[in-house]
């Protein structure tokens, strides 16, 4: 999951690394990273599922968490935008959250 996390970011995101393209060399880019994403978010998915006897609403609920991680960290080390207490906030909120789905 967290592979599959970084590539949505980078999909996401990455066109701000991609100025010199134009429009189109740029969405087929960012389009294939996208790929990269369903690549392994898919087989992690079901083998969770499968081996590990997880149920799905709590893998999004993890998905999700461990995106967002991905992104505040790419957040501030590559795009160089400071970390702010709300953001430490949110990341409490986050495990709450985990907390709920997979205890209760």
């Amino acid at each position: 999951l967290t592979i599959a996390a970084i590539f949505q970011v980078v999909a996401w995101f990455g066109g701000r690394f991609l100025g010199d393209f134009t429009a189109l060399p740029r969405l087929i880019i960012l389009w294939l990273f996208a790929g990269g994403e369903y690549l392994f978010m898919s087989p992690s998915m079901n083998a969770s599922t499968e081996v590990l006897q997880m149920k799905e609403p709590l893998l999004v609920v993890i998905y999700q968490v461990v995106t967002l991680v991905i992104f505040m960290v790419m957040n501030t080390l590559v795009f160089r935008n400071p970390f702010q207490f709300k953001y430490m906030v949110a990341f409490t909120l986050l495990a709450a959250a985990v907390y709920v789905a997979y205890m209760w």
